[in-house]
């Protein structure tokens, strides 16, 4: 198929910039927009080979300041000649590309903040009030700018403001806003002053009162936006921020399920948005409502690449709640889609090879190592395993297949996190991209030592009567078992997580498993079982008597385990409440699996004094 020119022209461009050739990428990028000054992707190239050619050491100072000069030279006369046309209210890249120069050259430190101002580039305040000027009536003008709001310095944070409320009041004056469904520009210059408020850290300041004061203003806006479901949903994003705002910081969970009544309310009026579901997934996840969450889910249409991008949202929570049969069907299910990518882009593969695509072969190469190192696919496998040999699987030959499992070793050191923490986005102040890459890193360790641990115990509990093991196999299983609880113990608190942000996955709760009695319970059969292998390997000459004689004396005690057992499933049990119930059943769930495996180890501790 006939690529667009358009295509073929970036891929040229990219091809060229990957080799160096940066001049040539300037010269094509500054004559073509020319042509199309709104094509951010020019924009993009055009800057990027720019500022990389100044890095480089043969760049002498006079090209530096040459390259700056015509940089700045392109994007005023683009934004002088749609001026003069009278087209710049339709051509919004020449003033975000204007806004993205003073960004990189303050970062490059090519220019000083304070000086700003005298340049030719002029002031970024009156940029981002200009902007908002001429496209406040676009759902999308408060993302274009976002980024450039840090661009304001501390004395000019208030001005801004007060300039912004100016072009929403001047709209309002323009619109009759007497009626119950306002005017579409109404809207939106409306949501982007209160986004833009927020990005600046206005709301970090508001008390709870002015907070949920702020949020009834919210609602009832909600309720004027009958004949938009974008703008009604905007409005419901900034109120849940506001009510996650008194979740975390005062009022905990009440404000929790304010936040999930009124998401509820928003999604009965406006059942099309996707943003009211996704939020009522992050909340549901929280409380345990994995019913709710999984038709949520369903309903957002999710395609396959999608469930494993999105699937943290209900990842480890079924099981967490007690749905240890639903959780069978979702990891088996989602483990059957992760085998069905691998094969449909192997085969990718071999047409492009037979077809001389070579190309095309190291991206499909790069997809399959991400899509198969998933660590969701990974932990899918891991999950399904655990649940399956608890809970479903009967004959123990089975069981101990099942526990093994029919994959290689897996190395947890190269899997893969292709999570999309910013579905939800966030319209925090300072520098929430690099926040939400610091939970999705802190969370990324946590779930892989999780998955590494769930992994050891059920192939130490395998080990028991594996064909193939011996208890120095078992002992090795066990050390390393060990080593890794310890190394969890160090890293992770035993205290319930604090929510952080919105945009946050379900937490794990490692810090809580490893630190309570499920891993000693497991633990003392593990030690037990490898004595008993002890004595039968070295009892082939043994008489019978002698050999009953010795197990006995190596058997678990019966009141140490008793005592484990008490502390599983009585430990740290929380108070009762109406709002903590999901509290309960999550330590009831885990204290049934942990019952299960054990119940596993014993009866494979069993089976192997049978053959004796």
């Amino acid at each position: 198929m006939q690529q667009p020119v358009h295509f073929l022209f970036y891929r040229i461009l990219s091809l060229h910039q990957k080799a160096g050739n940066h001049a040539l990428v300037i010269e094509r990028c500054i004559s073509e927009l020319k042509n199309d000054p709104d094509d951010w992707t020019l924009w993009t190239f055009l800057f990027d080979s720019a500022f990389e050619r100044m890095k480089e050491e043969t760049c002498s100072t006079e090209e530096k300041n040459t390259l700056i000069d015509r940089l700045v030279e392109r994007v005023l006369s683009l934004i002088e000649r749609t001026h003069t046309l009278g087209t710049g209210d339709r051509v919004r890249g020449i003033y975000l590309a204007r806004l993205t120069l003073i960004t990189r050259l303050l970062e490059q430190q090519l220019a000083l903040r304070n000086q700003l101002g005298t340049l030719p580039l002029g002031e970024p305040l009156d940029h981002l009030v200009e902007y908002v000027s001429m496209f406040h009536a676009k759902p999308c003008c408060f993302t274009d700018i976002r980024s450039f709001v840090s661009l304001l310095g501390e004395h000019q944070v208030e001005p801004f403001l007060q300039r912004i409320a100016a072009i929403v009041n001047d709209v309002r004056e323009k619109n009759d806003t007497s009626n119950e469904i306002i005017a579409e520009d109404v809207k939106w210059a409306d949501i982007v002053c209160i986004r833009l408020r927020r990005a600046v850290g206005t709301d970090e300041r508001m008390s709870a009162l002015e907070k949920r004061t702020l949020c009834a203003h919210m609602v009832g806006m909600v309720q004027r936006c009958a004949d938009s479901d974008l703008a009604a949903a905007a409005y419901a994003q900034l109120a849940a921020h506001l009510l996650w705002d008194l979740y975390t910081e005062s009022e905990g969970s009440v404000a929790l399920y304010e936040l999930i009544l009124m998401m509820e309310w928003v999604h009965s009026r406006h059942p099309s948005d996707p943003l009211c579901r996704l939020v009522l997934c992050r909340a549901y996840a929280i409380i345990g409502a994995t019913a709710q969450l999984q038709k949520l889910m369903q309903s957002l249409d999710i395609k396959n690449v999608q469930r494993d991008t999105l699937g943290y949202l209900l990842f480890g929570l079924l099981e967490q709640y007690g749905r240890f049969n639903a959780g069978i069907i979702y990891y088996t299910e989602l483990s059957v889609l992760f085998d069905q990518t691998e094969k449909e882009i192997s085969e990718c593969l071999t047409t492009a090879y037979k077809n001389g695509n070579f190309p095309q072969v190291p991206r499909l190469v790069e997809f399959l190592s991400k899509i198969t190192k998933s660590i969701i696919a990974v932990g899918a496998d891991i999950q399904s395993r655990a649940l399956s040999a608890c809970f479903a699987v009967e004959k123990i030959e089975h069981v101990v297949d099942t526990l093994n499992g029919d994959h290689e070793p897996i190395d947890f050191s190269v899997v893969e996190d292709n999570r999309d923490l910013n579905v939800i986005p966030s319209l925090n102040s300072g520098n929430p991209s690099k926040l939400i890459e610091e939970v999705k890193q802190r969370s990324y360790f946590e779930q892989v030592d999780s998955m590494k641990l769930r992994d050891l115990l059920l192939k130490c509990v395998a080990s028991i009567a594996a064909t193939k093991s011996s208890s120095t196999h078992m002992t090795s299983l066990l050390t390393q078992l060990r080593k890794h609880r310890d190394h969890c113990q160090n890293n992770y608190t035993d205290s319930v997580p604090q929510p952080e942000l919105l945009q946050s996955p379900p937490p794990i709760f490692v810090g809580s498993f490893v630190s309570g009695a499920h891993i000693p319970l497991i633990d003392a059969l593990l030690s037990s079982a490898i004595k008993v292998m002890k004595i039968i390997e070295n009892t082939n000459s043994e008489g019978i008597v002698p050999v009953e004689e010795k197990l006995e004396d190596e058997l678990p005690d019966v009141n140490v385990i008793e005592e484990l057992v008490t502390r599983v499933a009585e430990g740290d049990l929380p108070p009762r409440g109406s709002l903590r119930m999901h509290i309960r059943i999550r330590h009831c769930s885990l204290a049934l699996h942990t019952l299960a495996l054990a119940s596993i180890a014993v009866k494979l501790i069993e089976r192997r004094l049978e053959g004796v």
